[in-house]
């Protein structure tokens, strides 16, 4: 009799049980392993492996195979590029992969800018044009920091050392800010391009085409040499470009090279006024220039034997010499004119400059006798200019001491007022604010508890509905304060490093524009020329067009401004004057911040 197969062997596969079965499986999926392992030892070598794969940290350049079909996708349009019908080149993307900077045409066609885009986790964003960088010159050659935190570009825009030069602008949280020019440790008067930054921050490197130590001109020589005299020279020694670097002592780059931003007011001048087409391009006319230069000769006209400026002589209040001297001056310097070189009004700079010094208190004060905080406000801007734009070590300590006074008067609000230590209205504290903003461009620190008191103020009189309308000693609420009021309160927070793409800073550009230009209000008219250019964009040109014309069609015969409308019958013909001659310079006066 047959013997009965057990179970398992009834489950037999070609004589094979299932427990034999399963050691079987379960070496050969030992031996299929190794040698997979084997096989990606031997095989998979470092310079094969971009072949199979796009990670940044193992892509080798190949040495023996032609690249994989599975390293890229095919390529697609990122959408409306914002640009004319040129070209986008020059792109360059942030460590962390969220921004995008590219160089374009502008949609005018007219010159190079810069364009932004922004990652926002699943595609690219819209570009937006870099209006705190661009500008009616070139701007290329985008690079960024290894942080993303500093950009670096090249711009042949007035304001450097001349020819193309490299700029540095930081991140704000919001957008790049406005852009300083490397000092001339980096730039010449020749042509440096193509910067490109260490991941670290440590070495900077970039071409120029300034001169070797062999050739005629030596690049100290070059540096020294102002811009607007060596323009012409330069081009017959420039050479091939070749490499240069440049160590950077720390990791703070934008303070490293920024040195050139001597005050608040100049870097743009020296570039603007020594050529008419640069001054064209900035939004200076003929007949504006011209309109400046009558405005400077009658000033110099009605100044006084010892220096001064008497504001009771051209029909305005009694008592206020300081702040006369002191607009005055603030004139003359926006035209290039200064006390420590050769020019054509160094002689009334200078003595205007010297009877300021001569009252001013040992404590720094600046009302003078009959004066008040407004005065010190004027004289002492004026002061730390004339120290921000010549650095004249005899200004240093009266500048500074004018600077501290500010900062000792200041109510424990955040703001000023007639009187040192009383509660602060907007009016006053705009001109300690711009004193404040000046000094500490020009080098002067400004302790960080004054600053978070001008910021407290400015948040505690703001209304609207983002925060972009202001009051004179109280919020406006939800509603609107006055044109004056508003224009000064937007100037004032874009001093203290407001964002401009803030909403905040959207919705006083909109009461601004709606406003527009009113040549019945002096006051408004200047704090709202300022605001208007540090925003730039569409409601500046409007401003800038519509001023031009009515201020060069309101000038007097012998080169003065009567105007009527709010405290015109305190200023007098002088300080009026003065204040048209700053507005009228304000496009190269002034460099957006």
């Amino acid at each position: 009799m047959p013997k009965e197969k057990t179970e398992e062997e009834a489950k037999a596969w070609l004589g094979l049980t299932r427990r034999r079965r399963y050691k079987i499986y379960a070496w050969g999926s030992l031996c299929l392993a190794v040698g997979a392992v084997i096989v990606m030892i031997l095989y998979l070598r470092p310079w094969r492996w971009h072949t199979y794969t796009d990670d940044i940290k193992i892509k080798q350049v190949a040495r023996d195979v032609d690249p994989g079909y599975v390293l890229w996708e095919e390529a697609e349009s990122l959408g409306e590029s914002n640009v004319s019908e040129g070209f986008i080149n020059q792109t360059v993307i942030s460590s962390d992969g969220a921004r995008m900077v590219y160089v374009g045409r502008n949609q005018d066609g007219n010159d190079d800018d810069l364009f932004l885009r922004l990652w926002d986790g699943t595609k690219w964003r819209q570009p937006k044009p870099m209006r705190a960088l661009n500008s009616k010159f070139d701007e290329t050659s985008p690079t960024l920091s290894g942080d993303g935190n500093l950009l670096l570009f090249c711009s042949n825009r007035p304001g450097g050392q001349g020819g193309q030069d490299i700029w540095v602008s930081k991140w704000d949280g919001v957008e790049y800010a406005w852009p300083l020019p490397l000092s001339s440790s980096v730039n010449t008067p020749f042509d440096e391009i193509d910067p490109a930054i260490t991941p670290d921050s440590t070495k900077l490197f970039f071409s120029s085409n300034r001169p070797h130590p062999a050739t005629d001109i030596s690049e100290k020589k070059a540096m020294e040499a102002s811009v607007a005299a060596q323009l012409e020279n330069v081009d017959d020694r420039k050479v091939d470009f070749d490499l240069f670097s440049a160590d950077v002592a720390s990791n703070e780059l934008l303070g490293l090279f920024s040195e050139r931003q001597q005050s608040i007011l100049y870097s743009l001048r020296e570039g603007a006024l020594g050529d008419v087409r640069v001054m064209t391009k900035l939004g200076g006319t003929e007949q504006s220039e011209k309109a400046v230069d009558k405005a400077l000769a009658y000033l110099v006209s009605i100044q006084e034997e010892d220096g001064r400026w008497d504001i009771q002589k051209t029909g305005g209040g009694g008592g206020h010499d300081m702040a006369a001297t002191g607009f005055s001056l603030l004139a003359f310097y926006g035209r290039g004119e200064r006390h420590d070189l050769p020019c054509k009004y160094k002689d009334n700079v200078g003595r205007g400059l010297r009877w300021l010094i001569e009252q001013q208190l040992p404590n720094g004060d600046l009302r003078g006798k009959k004066g008040n905080m407004y005065d010190h406000g004027i004289a002492a801007l004026a002061m730390v200019e004339a120290y921000g734009v010549t650095k004249d070590k005899n200004l240093r300590s009266p500048a500074q001491r004018a600077i501290d006074f500010i900062e000792e008067a200041q109510h424990e609000e955040g703001g000023w007022r007639y009187k040192p230590k009383e509660k602060g209205d907007l009016s006053v504290s705009g001109w300690m604010i711009m004193a404040l903003a000046s000094g500490e461009m020009s080098g002067i620190p400004i302790p960080t508890k004054t600053r978070a008191g001008v910021r407290r103020f400015l948040k505690e009189i703001s209304g609207g509905k983002d925060g972009g309308s202001y009051g004179y000693t109280d919020s406006p609420g939800g509603g609107k304060g006055s044109n004056a009021m508003n224009a000064v309160g937007f100037f004032c927070s874009q001093l203290m490093g407001a964002s401009s793409n803030a909403a905040r800073a959207f919705e006083s550009s909109m009461i601004l524009d709606k406003s527009g230009f009113d040549l019945g209000d002096i006051y408004y008219a200047y704090y709202g020329t300022l605001a208007a250019y540090q925003h730039q964009g569409p409601a500046w040109r409007k401003w800038l067009g519509k001023m031009q014309e009515s201020f060069v069609k309101a000038q007097e015969t012998d080169g003065s401004w009567t105007l009527k409308g709010p405290h015109t019958n305190q200023m007098g013909k002088g300080i009026m004057t003065a204040l048209v001659t700053l507005c009228m310079e304000a496009h190269y006066r002034y460099t957006p911040l």
